[in-house]
């Protein structure tokens, strides 16, 4: 990446009126916000939240970016990536 590829990635990251998505919590820590509400602790749930949140219509309106961990992943046959590109 060249130096001005990365001042230009730095600038939209922080592009006026946006922010970065974190979700790249623990799988306690996200079973302790379902438990404090009535969620199943279950993987299916947690990948069900995770699609809710990536396909929510007008998202990349508001966000910059996503932080999340390699291993995070929605329902099978479905891709992170590809679902935030869209």
């Amino acid at each position: 990446m060249s130096a001005q590829e990365l001042i230009a990635t730095a600038k939209a990251m922080v592009a006026e009126g946006k922010g970065l998505l974190a979700m790249d919590e623990s799988t306690p820590t996200c079973n302790e916000r379902f438990e404090n509400v009535g969620i199943p602790q279950t993987e299916e749930a947690r990948r069900s939240y995770r699609e809710l949140i990536v396909t929510t219509p007008g998202l990349g309106e508001f966000i910059s970016g996503v932080i999340f961990m390699m291993r995070l992943s929605v329902n099978p046959g479905k891709m992170v990536l590809r679902l935030l590109k869209s």
